[in-house]
């Protein structure tokens, strides 16, 4: 802020000749303590204030003195351009402001400086207000769009699931649900979050195995100032700590390290938390929801889940039956999917009832994460208005490398094959470290070899 912001130029002074009884009548006046001393062009020569006044009437001086006998030459002023702050540097509370040529063009008080904060203050207030209210708004509903996902089912099997979620949601006990990759876990979870008295607070989502092991404690957990190398300055909370108050989804807890198992079991047992680094614990009130597509208790036999652990989660068991065991939930799944897919890019398009029949009857190993991908490509490479099966047939035959001269490099081939594979076992298993699993390859491994590719996963 520039003293030419808030200084007052409005001027009131004097000329040399004046008298002390006109300078005590101006300062009365305008209930001020001090006046600029100006010649006629305005050039500023002085300044006479009230204490001189006062000492000039003690010493019987007369009241037609002329200012210019009493007033101080030495004087401190601003230009309009210095930053209005400096008004607290100088030891008076009235300073002339000047330009190039000496002439006066203002004054600025300390008066002038605690306005203008205040009003910018209020300004600010009301900004950071509306501002406030804003985000709470998109928050609402952020949180509306993120819990309300549809369950789009006709079967008995899932209406039993949703059933039951509901009668377990205000219920505040840990949820197990079990199910296979891409059956739908996640939007149970979400569901049970919504109608509980949670409702209100977060959803904290997590897939335990789309994270490395190095770098899940601090996710979870959170991390103190310089626990580790790298680690940010002022620490970082966990998704636990943002969850309070709410509820935590842990996808695909079969896949969490042993030595986070037991953290866990103590968030369980004792609701508190101990970020990396700190030995001072950390209260919380959040209701967990697991889920995994694993076999725990036989892991628990093969000691590779703990025992104490399992049955903690395993208070409410919820199973999502595989989308091959409930075929009447699919047509209604292709449509809904076919209107969310046509809005999202702009299309109109409609499956032939042929190949709602087909894919109908296909045993959808990847569930309906895979039936979702499925539909979105139709959608997106069909040409015509009403995809057919003939569409997707020439969509997911394997195409043969042509017998081109300018292709028949070894590495070209390899390269096409390599990157099938990958998206293949992407779109098959959800997240990097089982589809890594599922090619024989390293985790690291393969999300180099997607990037590579071109194919995005999430690191």
């Amino acid at each position: 802020m520039q003293i030419k912001q808030i200084m007052t130029t409005k001027l009131i002074a004097i000329e040399p000749d004046g008298t002390l009884r006109e300078a005590t009548y101006l300062m009365r006046l305008n209930k001020i303590d001090a006046l600029p001393v100006v010649d006629q062009s305005n050039k500023l020569l002085g300044l006479i204030t009230k204490s001189h006044v006062l000492d000039a009437f003690l010493n019987n001086l007369s009241p037609d003195t002329p200012v210019k006998k009493l007033m101080i030459t030495e004087l401190f002023t601003f230009t309009p351009e210095e930053d209005a702050d400096k008004t607290w540097e100088v030891p008076v509370g009235r300073v002339p402001v000047v330009d190039s040529d000496g002439k006066i063009i203002g004054i600025v008080t300390r008066t002038d400086l605690i306005r203008s904060y205040y009003k910018e203050l209020k300004r600010l207030n009301s900004l950071l207000n509306e501002r406030l209210e804003n985000y709470r708004e998109a928050l609402k509903h952020l949180r509306e769009s993120q819990y309300q996902q549809p369950i789009v089912y006709k079967s008995a099997a899932m209406e039993h699931v949703v059933e039951l979620a509901r009668r377990v949601a205000d219920i505040d006990a840990t949820v197990l649900i079990l199910g296979e990759s891409g059956s739908g876990k996640e939007v149970i979870a979400s569901l049970i979050h919504q109608e509980s008295r949670r409702r209100t607070e977060n959803f904290i989502k997590i897939n335990c195995s789309a994270i490395p092991d190095n770098l899940l404690e601090s996710e979870l957990f959170g991390y103190e100032q310089g626990a580790f190398s790298g680690a940010n300055k002022n620490g970082k909370p966990g998704l636990f700590e943002l969850a309070n108050h709410g509820t935590i989804f842990l996808d695909e807890i079969g896949d969490l390290p042993l030595q986070l198992q037991a953290k866990l079991l103590r968030v369980l047992q004792d609701k508190e938390i101990y970020r990396l680094g700190s030995t001072t614990p950390r209260k919380l009130d959040v209701r967990i929801i697991a889920a995994t597509n694993r076999d725990l208790s036989q892991m628990v036999k093969n000691k590779t889940f703990r025992e104490d652990l399992y049955y903690r989660l395993n208070v409410i068991p919820i199973v999502i039956p595989p989308l091959r065991e409930r075929p009447e939930d699919i047509p209604a799944l292709i449509h809904y999917f076919l209107e969310v897919f046509n809005k999202k890019h702009g299309f109109k398009k409609l499956f032939a009832p042929e190949l709602v029949d087909f894919l109908t009857e296909k045993p959808w190993p990847g569930n309906v994460r895979e039936l979702s991908n499925t539909v979105e490509r139709l959608v997106i490479v069909s040409t015509g208005k009403i995809v057919t099966l003939e569409d997707y047939q020439n969509l997911f035959t394997t195409v043969k490398i042509k017998e081109n001269p300018e292709d028949l490099s070894l590495a070209k081939k390899l390269n096409t094959v390599e990157k099938s594979l990958i998206l293949k076992a992407l779109e098959t298993h959800g997240s990097t470290r089982k589809a890594a699993k599922a090619l024989g390859i390293s985790q690291a491994s393969f999300i180099r070899k997607a990037r590579k590719h071109g194919i995005k996963t999430g690191f």
